[in-house]
C-alpha cells in the first residue's frame, strides 16, 4: 500500500550567512553551519525513507538551491534534476501547493525547498497541522490523500511527521 502513496516533503533551507551585507537576499549563501547540517539531514532522511521516483523543486534563492543539492546528491540525483520554481521565493503558501501540480504523475515523492514564514503557513494548514516555529533545515513529511499531484487544498495533504536537526542529529 505504501508504494501507492504520494509523499511531499517541505524543507526549509539550511542556515544562511549574513556575513556580507552587500549581497542581495536571493544570493545569500549557506553559512558553515548550513553546509554542515544540510548533508547530515539529507543522510538522516535517506536512512529512514526509501524513496523512488523522486523529484526535487527549489526556490531560486542560493541558500535553498544549495540545500537542495545536498539532498539531490544523497539521493543519487544530479543538480540539473532540481526544478527551480521562482514562486517558492516570491510567492505565497498557495504556490507551494501549485508546484506539486506540475509533477509527473509517475513521481512518487517530492522534496520542496523553500523559506519561512511561508513554510510555517503551509504546515499550519495541513491535515494534522503543525503550529510552531520552523527551524532551518527542518523537514516536514506529508502524504497526499489522493493518488494524483493535482492538490488544490491544504487538507489534501496529511502531515505525518516532522524532523528538526537539533532533535534528530543529536
Amino acid at each position: 500500500m505504501r508504494g501507492e502513496i504520494k509523499e511531499a516533503f517541505f524543507i526549509r533551507h539550511a542556515k544562511s550567512s549574513w556575513d556580507n551585507a552587500n549581497i542581495s537576499d536571493i544570493e545569500r549563501p549557506l553559512n558553515d553551519r548550513g553546509h554542515d547540517i544540510a548533508p547530515k539531514m539529507a543522510s538522516f532522511i535517506q536512512s529512514i525513507f526509501n524513496l523512488s521516483k523522486l523529484e526535487i523543486i527549489s526556490s531560486p534563492a542560493k541558500r535553498a538551491r544549495s540545500t537542495a543539492r545536498y539532498f539531490a546528491d544523497k539521493f543519487g540525483m544530479d543538480k540539473s534534476d532540481i526544478i527551480i520554481d521562482d514562486n517558492l521565493y516570491y510567492g505565497s503558501e498557495w504556490d507551494y501547493l501549485k508546484c506539486l501540480q506540475v509533477l509527473h504523475e509517475n513521481a512518487k515523492a517530492v522534496f520542496v525547498f523553500g523559506h519561512n514564514p511561508t513554510i510555517e503557513l503551509v504546515v499550519s494548514k495541513l491535515d494534522n497541522p503543525y503550529h510552531g516555529l520552523v527551524p532551518t533545515c527542518a523537514v516536514f513529511h506529508t502524504q497526499l490523500k489522493t493518488k494524483t499531484w493535482n492538490v488544490n487544498q491544504f487538507n489534501e495533504l496529511k502531515l505525518v511527521n516532522h524532523y528538526f536537526p537539533k532533535v534528530v542529529l543529536t
